[in-house]
């Protein structure tokens, strides 16, 4: 740029150029916006990685920058949208130099720019909020957090259609529900995904957070809340699919020690929707315990089906369940188990 041409600029132009090239030379590579994004940039990072940053800068960045934006902010509730994503210590009110600021209107969460953009923010919690207002470009913050999230993207997306190329920005813990891996699977195509760990930004945390991260490291909530990993969500759960194994079909059965049924009975035999035309099912699983090492026992399934039975038929067929013989044993005891 020559100097006739720094002359040309106003003294916002000069403010709007230090605060861009400060922000790019001390952010991170997780937070600085992928080029030529095609519709969303979704961004995975663990607890204190700078996310609320990362999109706060980019959508102040767009808001100053180019006028006339109609721009949505959306957090799980009224209170994190203004409380963290506007007036948060990360927020867009702390990292927008005031003179782009025009007014900002806490009451209804709300900011208008000098250029005439306007930032609004509308709680994921009251997606029907959502139906209405058209917006440019969105931030949505915490979204594997929201309460209904499919149901409140959806409707938001429906009002993300001004301009020429609406975009969106969406920063959170992962979580494996299904709109994050949704949205990860349209990577290669509409989405970009960015994952960073707290550890990214850690010489920005307080030394006690960082003390606290040494307790986490090596579990699961760490992987997930410190280093920002997607988790698989078969393996999330109290039992995780990476416990099982297939038994051989030509080795013999093990020697049990017993034979253990659970039993889930149906809640009820009366139909509650009027919609169904059937009761619901009660389901049964058969296990063999057996002893797999000196140290751990192993189990074993061995049986498993689900009917909609009214309660003397299925009184029946657990009699006949309880005849049955499995493994090397002559007899082994078949404990029920009854589920409410």
């Amino acid at each position: 740029m020559q100097q006739t041409d720094l002359d040309l600029l106003t003294d916002e132009d000069l403010i709007l150029l230090d605060w861009r090239r400060r922000w790019m030379r001390q952010a991170h590579d997780h937070q600085i916006p992928p080029p030529n994004f095609k519709f969303a940039w979704l961004l995975l990072a663990g607890r204190g990685a700078g996310k609320t940053r990362a999109a706060a800068e980019w959508i102040g960045w767009k808001a100053a920058s180019e006028p006339n934006h109609r721009i949505l902010l959306s957090g799980p509730t009224f209170a994190d949208t203004r409380d963290v994503m506007l007036e948060g210590e990360s927020g867009l009110l702390n990292v927008v130099p005031t003179c782009f600021i025009k007014e900002y209107n806490r009451s209804l969460s709300e900011v208008l720019f000098m250029n005439g953009s306007r930032v609004k923010g509308i709680p994921a919690s009251e997606p029907a909020r959502f139906r209405g207002p058209q917006h440019t470009l969105a931030w949505f913050d915490e979204l594997a957090a929201w309460e209904r999230p499919q149901e409140a993207w959806d409707l938001a997306m429906l009002g993300l259609r001004l301009g020429k190329h609406p975009q969106v920005i969406a920063t959170t813990t992962p979580k494996p529900v299904p709109l994050i891996r949704d949205l990860v699977s349209r990577s290669n195509r509409d989405v970009h995904v960015t994952y960073a760990s707290t550890y990214a930004n850690i010489e920005n945390l307080a030394p006690p957070f960082r003390d606290q991260l040494l307790r986490f490291k090596g579990t699961r909530i760490g992987e997930q809340e410190i280093e920002g990993k997607l988790l698989d969500p078969s393996e999330a759960g109290i039992v995780r699919r990476s416990w099982f194994r297939m038994w051989p079909a030509n080795k013999p059965l093990p020697q049990f020690q017993y034979i253990l049924m659970s039993i889930d009975t149906a809640y009820s035999e009366e139909t509650y929707d009027k919609k169904k035309q059937e009761t619901d099912y009660s389901a049964v699983s058969v296990w063999g315990v057996f002893q797999a090492s000196k140290t751990r026992n192993g189990a074993l399934l061995l049986d498993c089906w689900q009917e909609r039975l009214s309660l003397p038929d299925l009184e029946e067929r657990i009699k006949k369940e309880l005849s049955q013989t499995y493994g090397q044993i002559d007899r082994p005891v078949i404990r029920p188990l009854f589920g409410e």
